[in-house]
């Protein structure tokens, strides 16, 4: 019995160890599409910028605007420049550490995963199949302990038959095994004590496993829930300040806005998509921790 429940424990170690690797790769993966998000959005705040700019230039040689608004946006491409470069770092950093984690330079594609129509934890969890496996193992030491406490002292006679290493005949003969424990009762006792605590550990580890694995489950669900409600929020939000962006640059072009103004609404609605893209993210890398907790290996 107990060959068998260690044997049982290292196959769920091994699967417990596929589970922790696939929860470390699910995250170091969103890491890298929430890098790539914001650098593509510098991007397009970049490109704002120097459209901007290059307005307010032409209309400052017509005229129309005074220098220190071509100082402004200048001002503004530079800082759309700095965030650009601040972007690609993070999105360096974030393969990078994928690099380091796998020791691949590719990344496998990834859109996203179809959540589990589990709502609970399960015993064929991998994180909570090997606490099982590591209170059978711990039983059944616990079981052999007391089994050698019982046993006292036993005599074994047997026949036995051998080929000598010269000459073709067997040798018949009897074997006499004594098996005569030591230490008396008090160190069989403490043989008990020790697995005993054993078992009663793996028990509590187990427990303790359960709660976490339900408070992962519970806080991911309730994190999908809040990413789908704030999305559409959000991008309702975003719809209505990229109409008051078009309509800014039109005023602005006609002189009946201030640069300042313009200024803001192009911020506001970029803030708006930001987090609209982000949201979407969010929603799929929720959807990952919901598998991670239930137990899902992708």
């Amino acid at each position: 019995v107990l060959g068998e429940s260690m044997s049982v424990e290292s196959a769920a170690a091994e699967l417990v160890v596929r589970w922790e690797v696939a929860g470390l790769l699910r995250s170091v993966l969103w890491d890298i599409a929430l890098a790539e998000n914001d650098h593509e959005l510098a991007e397009q705040a970049l490109d704002t910028a120097a459209r901007l700019t290059a307005t307010v230039t032409r209309r400052h040689e017509l005229g129309d605007v005074a220098l220190s608004d071509v100082l402004h946006a200048e001002s503004f491409y530079l800082e759309a420049q700095t965030k650009l470069i601040e972007a690609n770092a993070a999105l360096i950093d974030a393969e990078r550490m994928y690099r380091s984690i796998t020791g691949l330079e590719r990344r496998p594609p990834f859109d996203g995963e179809v959540i589990s129509q589990r709502q609970e934890v399960m015993p064929d969890h991998p994180a909570l199949a090997f606490a099982n496996a590591a209170v059978g193992r711990a039983e059944a030491s616990l079981a052999v302990a007391e089994e050698a406490a019982t046993s006292g002292t036993s005599l074994l006679v047997g026949t036995r038959r051998e080929r000598p290493a010269f000459g073709g005949e067997y040798d018949d003969s009897i074997g006499i095994t004594v098996n005569i424990p030591f230490g008396g009762s008090s160190s069989r006792r403490t043989d008990i004590s020790a697995a005993s605590r054993v078992a009663a550990s793996a028990r509590a580890a187990r427990a303790a496993q359960v709660r976490e694995l339900t408070t992962a489950l519970h806080e991911a669900a309730h994190g999908l829930s809040v990413v789908r409600e704030n999305l559409a929020t959000a991008s309702d939000r975003m719809a209505l300040v990229n109409r008051h962006q078009v309509m800014g640059e039109s005023a602005y072009e006609k002189g009946e806005l201030d640069l300042f103004d313009l200024l803001k609404l192009q911020t506001t609605a970029l803030d708006a998509k930001r987090q609209v893209t982000r949201l979407l993210i969010d929603e799929k890398r929720e959807t990952a921790l919901y598998n991670q907790a239930i137990g899902t290996l992708p």
